[in-house]
């Protein structure tokens, strides 16, 4: 695992699994049931209404443990390995994602939570196909500005204003771990490869 990026609320590490444990994940995506956010009930405001993302089972675990190998978790120890080298202290909630073609995720910062992590799953992505988290660190007087479910303006004038911010290719066998920062996951193209990826929260 190599660190590549070393910022105050954004690192990314790149080969974090070997080839092999690699593989291990990603047949564990083809295996996975999915299922829509909404079906649970409850609308997250981050999600569309009409989102393409879909979520599998999550796992959950403390950090420096590691689950029982049993046949559910067993492909993903390896990761939950690598993450515990990484991740401060706390509960980890880790959930694998299906970002369809046509599907992003808007704006928000994950402020509740100690960090979060993005490990990308998929074989192959080409970088036409869009899907790159997307930050920007508001001005100083900006920060404490409250987003909003239905009108966001004020916050999208800050971004505006700000006029500028970093973007991360969703590169196969990446990690990013990112705290205390705004972000969103651009939206895929028409065209795109199913954009894979263990997304978790530490609390």
């Amino acid at each position: 695992m190599n660190l590549v990026f070393d910022h105050e609320c954004v690192k990314v590490y790149d080969d974090v699994l070997s080839d092999e444990d690699f593989e291990k994940v990603f047949d564990f995506f083809n295996r996975t049931s999915f299922f829509y956010p909404q079906t649970e009930g409850t609308w997250n405001h981050v999600w569309d209404v009409d989102t393409l993302v879909l979520k599998g089972q999550q796992f959950f675990f403390p950090v420096g443990k590691v689950p029982p190998e049993d046949e559910y978790h067993k492909p993903v120890i390896p990761i939950i390995k690598e993450l515990n080298k990484v991740l401060n202290d706390g509960r980890v909630t880790m959930t694998p994602y299906f970002y369809a073609a046509g599907s992003g995720l808007s704006w928000h910062n994950d402020s509740q939570y100690k960090q979060a992590f993005t490990f990308y799953c998929h074989k192959h992505w080409s970088p036409e196909w869009g899907g790159e988290l997307q930050t920007v660190e508001l001005e100083e007087k900006d920060k404490n500005i409250v987003w909003k479910i239905f009108d966001n303006r004020e916050l999208f004038d800050a971004i505006i204003s700000k006029g500028l911010g970093m973007f991360f290719i969703p590169k196969p066998n990446r990690l990013i771990v990112n705290s205390n920062i705004l972000h969103k996951i651009n939206k895929t193209t028409a065209n795109s490869g199913a954009r894979l990826s263990l997304q978790g929260f530490i609390s």
